[in-house]
């Protein structure tokens, strides 16, 4: 409502702004016999109008009082030296002004009010958005979100959750070469094979952009997600990038990092910046095992577990580490 407001205020002014400038022309034209005088003033009241479009109101009132006070001091002094009667466009020119400075300021007021009120509503639509614009990507905040129901789901049936994190080994590198532009592409072209690698209810999250990160969350034990790895990286490693760096040999090298939920992990922010710590260390050598930090109240491999259904009826359910959880 309130941006509805600024909206008709801002065109209001507009629209008196265009019938003052009419006023204006017609006084001009018929006043031809001081045009020498409303031409000096007209100047001085150009300038006066652009310093208030380009300023704030604070400034606008002020020129607008040096101006009402200096014109006044101007015709009193000639009226009282020469005896200059004092005319029409005298009193024209001390209120024209005026009026058309107070419609230019409340234009210029409105139109800020509104792009404060446009910034302001584009942050929180980024806040609830979690696509990425450049590559059409799960982003961090779709992680986020996901990440809370996996980690629940996790603690409340005993179930191994692994996050993997990929990033491109030399990605200043291939950046000279193929250029800052087609990185989203070639970000969306390594996505698409990391989902050809993975199942199809697997989602694979875009957790940075500088440098790119790529996430994946896993119901499964470590040594299944290094499988996961090896088969992506295989993949990513076979994509023919040769229309973005004009080189038929250039492969993609991966790093990647498997990070076991332990439980300690109170957010999923905290669970994706253990993962990070391991992705950073493994980007300093070549990653030979995957992490292996487990769930430290972790039971027997064999649980037996009652869940309450919907309708209230209990069922137990046995899941094993060798269960349905391969990859």
């Amino acid at each position: 409502m309130k941006k509805r407001t600024h909206a008709v205020r801002a065109d209001l002014c507009f629209l008196g702004i265009l019938v003052l400038l009419f006023v204006g022309e017609a006084f001009l034209a018929a006043d031809y016999g001081n045009r020498i005088f409303n031409t000096i003033i007209l100047c001085f009241v150009i300038l006066l109008f652009m310093f208030t479009y380009f300023s704030n109101i604070r400034t606008g009132l002020i020129l607008d009082t040096v101006y009402v006070f200096g014109l006044l001091a101007y015709t009193i002094s000639q009226s009282l030296q020469k005896g200059i009667e004092v005319g029409p466009n005298v009193y024209f020119w001390l209120l024209w002004p005026v009026i058309m400075n107070t419609a230019i300021t409340g234009y210029v007021w409105h139109n800020k009010s509104l792009d404060k009120e446009n910034e302001s509503m584009r942050n929180r639509l980024e806040h609830f958005v979690t696509i990425d614009e450049d590559t059409q990507m799960n982003n961090l905040l779709a992680y986020e979100r996901d990440a809370r129901v996996y980690m629940h789901i996790s603690e409340r049936y005993h179930m191994e959750l692994v996050l993997i994190l990929w990033k491109l080994r030399l990605q200043p590198q291939l950046e000279r070469v193929a250029g800052n532009k087609n990185m989203p592409e070639i970000a969306g072209l390594i996505s698409d094979a990391m989902k050809k690698s993975l199942r199809s209810e697997d989602l694979v999250y875009l957790v940075e952009k500088e440098p790119y990160v790529w996430g994946v969350l896993l119901f499964t034990n470590p040594d299944a997600a290094d499988v996961v790895c090896q088969r992506v990286e295989k993949e990513v490693g076979g994509l023919n990038l040769q229309k973005y760096t004009q080189q038929k040999s250039l492969a993609l090298e991966m790093v990647s990092a498997i990070v076991s939920y332990s439980g300690d992990e109170k957010t999923p922010l905290a669970f994706l910046d253990e993962a990070r710590k391991v992705l950073n260390t493994a980007a300093e050598g070549k990653r030979e095992k995957p992490d292996r930090r487990i769930r430290k109240k972790k039971e027997d491999k064999q649980k037996e577990i009652t869940v309450n259904s919907a309708e209230g009826d209990d069922f137990d359910m046995d899941i094993s580490d060798n269960d349905d959880w391969d990859i």
